[in-house]
């Protein structure tokens, strides 16, 4: 499938702890890579389910000399955890399932290979990709991280600072699918995500449970779709 890329290359493999400060309060530190540092936060907040849009952002400021990143925000302050959400979906009878090469539609199974492809090729050696092709008009966005987790929320970031629907995407990784990954895709209201490498199997049951359509080993004769909705499938 053809696409307007955007790509844009790391050569710093610095790796750096970011202080968050949300609303004059200390929340956390970040350790990421010091790039597209308004995108990460951006993206950040809404992937962990602080925020439902970018309207509810005031402003996001990187202090490079400090390495602090100040934000001002509307934010969510009655979020489930993530072990309470999974712990739940852990206690129910979820049947998993799983389609195989010989069983996936021609046209997904190119796009799963196509796009892994190139999130494969622009990847830059010691730091995870995330990218997230929109399906509306077959574009995409790479970014990547030192951490799996960060090169996600960037795409989503850039996506959101962009007005680019999150319903109509798919996000790969060049990581393994974790809970918490689907937390992230949930939150943001992307329907599906892939990736290079295998689930856990506790994502394979979250996944199902919170109808996020999933993919895995996309470049491989093992890749596996693991359906949820019938959307994009």
């Amino acid at each position: 499938m053809d696409g307007d890329a955007i790509m844009e290359p790391i050569e710093n493999l610095l790796e750096l702890p970011i202080k968050v400060i949300l609303n004059n309060e200390t929340l956390n530190y970040m350790l990421c890579t010091p790039q597209d540092v308004d995108l990460l936060f951006t993206g950040w907040l809404l992937s962990e389910g602080l925020i439902s849009s970018h309207d509810d952002i005031t402003s996001i400021k990187f202090d490079v000399n400090y390495s602090t990143v100040y934000i001002e925000a509307k934010y969510n302050l009655s979020i489930e955890t993530l072990p309470s959400r999974v712990s739940k979906s852990l206690k129910k009878d979820i049947i998993v399932s799983k389609m195989f090469i010989n069983e996936i539609s021609p046209k997904l199974l190119d796009l799963l290979y196509t796009y892994g492809n190139i999130l494969q090729n622009a990847q830059v050696k010691g730091l995870h990709g995330a990218l997230l092709y929109n399906s509306e008009n077959g574009t995409y966005i790479t970014k990547q991280d030192i951490s799996r987790h960060c090169a996600i929320d960037k795409v989503i970031g850039y996506s959101m600072k962009h007005d680019i629907t999150l319903e109509n995407t798919i996000l790969f990784t060049t990581g393994r699918i974790s809970s918490e990954f689907i937390s992230k895709v949930l939150n943001s209201s992307i329907p599906m995500i892939a990736s290079i490498k295998y689930p856990s199997i506790t994502a394979e049951i979250v996944a199902k449970d919170w109808n996020i359509n999933m993919a895995s080993n996309i470049l491989t004769d093992k890749i596996t779709v693991y359906p949820a909705t019938n959307i994009l499938l």
